[in-house]
């Protein structure tokens, strides 16, 4: 019926416009307008870092190597998004920032981080460290300490933790890194789409070890290392990490 009533209409437009140029084809075609009202929405790129828990062995004061884990004092859960200074794994540190865990050879420090992504866009995300090129009182002690210092990226799949690291390098290696080394690179993290229906976060693991070498050791007492974690995230083009 819609069909046949839309065909009637177009005749008798037809016939009018006749008549129209029969009486003195002096009247314009018709017109109408559509005006159609429509908004652009910008996506958001919003991640969230979240250090899980942390573990380290150190050197107590009675020379005797110690694990320690979490407590009420230093939890092991941040966020740093409102918690931006809370050292990466746990150690204390005086009222100047200056840690008071000392390290020696065997020492390691451990930390289980999350990233989430609360964003509406897709994106690749890279994780790489940075070594600040500051020295302390001793710049050979500090580079014999940084060629002991080896850091580790671990992924974790469902709650493990990977036994063989993404990746891994020695501290000193980063020097020739320039603006830093890239532990991963470009993965893919899932836009939230408010319906729980993807798994908008990954968990990874950080490691710093004091490597033991009897050749150096002692060459790296009361040295200093500077480095710095980044966490890189892009907004994905086309749905695949980058290659």
């Amino acid at each position: 019926m819609f069909k046949r009533k839309r065909i009637l209409l177009l005749s008798c437009s037809v016939i009018l416009l006749c008549c129209c140029l029969v009486v003195g084809g002096t009247y314009g075609l018709f017109t109408e307008q559509v005006s159609v009202t429509n908004h652009l929405s910008a996506g958001n790129l919003d991640v969230q870092l979240e250090r899980q828990t942390w573990s380290y062995t150190y050197l107590d004061s009675t020379g005797v190597m110690k694990t320690m884990t979490p407590d009420n004092n230093t939890p092991g859960y941040n966020d740093y998004d409102t918690n931006k200074t809370a050292n990466l794994f746990g150690i204390p540190e005086d009222s100047s920032g200056v840690q008071t865990v000392k390290v020696v050879p065997g020492s390691k420090f451990e930390s289980q981080l999350k990233l989430t992504n609360h964003g509406s866009v897709a994106v690749d995300y890279s994780i790489f460290v940075v070594l600040d090129n500051r020295n302390g009182s001793d710049p050979a002690a500090d580079q014999a300490f940084r060629e002991q210092l080896r850091v580790s990226v671990y992924e974790v799949n469902n709650g493990t933790v990977a036994t063989t690291p993404a990746k891994t390098a020695m501290l000193d290696e980063l020097v020739d890194a320039g603006t830093g080394m890239r532990f991963t690179d470009g993965l893919l993290l899932a836009n939230d789409d408010g319906n729980g229906d993807n798994n908008p976060s990954i968990e990874f693991v950080v490691t710093i070890e004091f490597v033991d070498n009897n050749n150096i050791n002692n060459d790296a007492q009361s040295a200093i290392a500077y480095f710095d974690l980044y966490i890189e995230a892009i907004q994905d083009k086309d749905g695949n990490a980058p290659a």
